[in-house]
């Protein structure tokens, strides 16, 4: 897409500000995609300034069928710091359901603006934030689904990876002679319970 066409349509959809503007806006992409370079509206967002009311969101959003995403700083923070910062322990401890859950409970305050003195309302469903880009998601990944993914590439190494130490020392301990996991031995570590349920 030629740089001068994407700035225009960057700048159109700042220029947003009531619904009157939405089939003009709607005319120009229609116009643009006859050009043979199309506009994917699922990888699409609109985004708002602060003066735009809340309640004109989801109405803005229908009339152009894209959507609307928060802050996009706060999304690149909540995928960069925040669901980055628990993963040491994610990789070798399957975390509480509550822990999981308190986790994306932050991020879905944060992501929204929420503090403990003040709630913001939460345009989109955890369900959709959490869906990966092309399915119209922002791709913030949910805790527990993290969590069951680096388990199970540490029970992959585990059982496949014969030179590392720890799997070494793991397969000695806890694998029974016909090479299968034995879990349910009462003096298995916390750590080995976990890396068996990935």
């Amino acid at each position: 897409m030629p740089v001068e066409m994407y700035s225009f349509i960057h700048k159109a959809y700042k220029l947003i500000a009531d619904a009157s503007n939405c089939p003009t806006i709607k005319l120009v992409l229609d116009n643009f995609c006859q050009s043979g370079q199309l506009v994917n509206s699922l990888k699409s967002k609109v985004f708002f300034s602060k003066r735009v009311p809340t309640s004109t969101y989801a109405t803005l959003s229908d009339l152009l069928d894209i959507p609307t995403t928060p802050n996009p700083g706060r999304v690149t923070l909540i995928k960069s710091v925040m669901s980055s910062l628990p993963y040491y322990y994610m990789q070798c401890v399957a975390l509480l359901e509550s822990t999981c859950k308190q986790l994306d409970r932050l991020n879905k305050d944060f992501l929204w603006g929420s503090t403990m003195n003040k709630r913001k309302i939460h345009l989109l469903n955890w369900n959709t934030v959490t869906k990966s880009i092309k399915m119209g998601g922002l791709g913030i990944k949910k805790s527990s689904t993290t969590n069951e993914a680096l388990l199970a590439k540490l029970n992959w190494c585990l059982l496949k990876d014969k030179d590392q130490l720890w799997a070494h020392i793991f397969r000695a301990k806890y694998m029974s002679r016909n090479a299968r996991l034995d879990s349910r031995r009462y003096n298995s570590s916390h750590i080995f319970k976990s890396v068996f349920k990935g």
